[in-house]
């Protein structure tokens, strides 16, 4: 597997992106260690010129590293399901060895490290001072931690994919051994109708939270964690079925499909750009008097806002216009 152009390309970035994370590192431990602004030296000095060449070098690396998670969707959802005997999409090319699943899991959590240290570095930038340069490179560490876990992870999932095993893909599973039967969660009346019921009670309460309570960003963030849950949980076990217009398919890596408009991925954006925007800004406000400016986050606020419409209007809309179709 280690011949293909895709596989190759995603390698050889991540080994340039931990490279540069690792000289990174290294210098960032410097300035840590010696950083002052109290003393307007000559050490000082170059630490703040050397200063913003790591924080750019760190804030294009990072950038890139969680590009790369679409990147890896594409690998594995698209590119490898034809060269896999058994994949039809990502669930069958992930559990083709052990590492896939880990693999994927790592470079979701990663997105929310990376985005840590480019949200101080923000920060940071408001202010001439630049008082949360100590602080934003705390984040470098476990950022290369991060990245030392994806490439390898990454190595081990391609180098133990072998084209001799037959993968088993969601589809198959779909079926049992005496026949063709409907999976047992789509029986399980009870499942659909939790599901919906944490899903839009969880919609109402975040919505009224970061509409009235608009200074509470720190619950806002945690509800807003319990939201996403929920509402993966509701698409998988509920609204896929509407999607997909198949009552017995619950894979979630369809979604991310052409012949399904490639909804997955708006949705799925609008997941990280919830948590994203109320990530900033409980930073903001919580770094407001350090940098000497003003707490609001409204823009963060309206934005977390926007996704959270998109993300429950969506799945919304499509019950609501197949409903009684299956």
């Amino acid at each position: 597997m280690l011949t293909d152009h895709w596989i190759i390309a995603q390698l050889l970035a991540e080994t340039c992106a931990f490279v540069l994370l690792t000289v990174a590192l290294f210098r960032a431990q410097f300035i840590m260690r010696y950083w002052n602004p109290a003393k307007p030296d000559e050490l000082q000095l170059n630490l703040e010129r050397g200063s913003y060449l790591v924080a750019l070098l760190v804030q294009v690396v990072l950038f890139f590293s969680m590009i790369s998670l679409v990147l890896f969707i594409i690998t594995v959802n698209h590119h490898l399901p034809p060269v896999i005997e058994g994949a039809m999409c990502a669930t069958g090319t992930l559990a083709a060895n052990s590492y896939g699943y880990p693999l994927l899991y790592l470079k979701i959590f990663s997105v929310f490290v990376y985005a840590m240290f480019l949200f101080l570095q923000k920060l940071d930038s408001r202010s001439p001072l630049t008082p949360l340069t100590p602080r934003k490179y705390f984040w470098v560490f476990p950022a290369w931690l991060f990245s030392l876990g994806n490439i390898g992870l990454l190595y081990l999932y391609f180098t133990h994919i072998s084209p001799d095993v037959i993968t088993t893909c969601c589809a198959v599973r779909s079926f049992s051994s005496g026949g063709v039967a409907l999976q047992d969660t789509f029986l399980d009346v009870g499942v659909q109708t939790r599901a919906i019921i944490i899903f839009v009670n969880s919609f109402f309460l975040l919505a009224f939270w970061l509409i009235f309570l608009k200074k509470r960003l720190f619950p806002q963030l945690v509800l807003s964690v319990f939201y996403v849950i929920s509402a993966v949980y509701a698409l998988k076990y509920f609204f896929v079925k509407y999607i997909y217009g198949l009552p017995s398919h619950d894979c979630l890596f369809d979604l991310f499909f052409v012949r399904y408009y490639s909804i997955g991925y708006l949705l799925f954006a609008s997941y990280y750009g919830l948590l994203l925007s109320l990530l900033y800004g409980w930073l903001l406000r919580s770094y407001a008097s350090v940098l000497g400016i003003e707490s609001k986050a409204l823009g963060a606020r309206y934005f977390a806002l926007f996704c959270l419409l998109v993300s429950f209007l969506i799945p919304v809309a499509y019950w609501y216009f197949w409903e009684g179709t299956l």
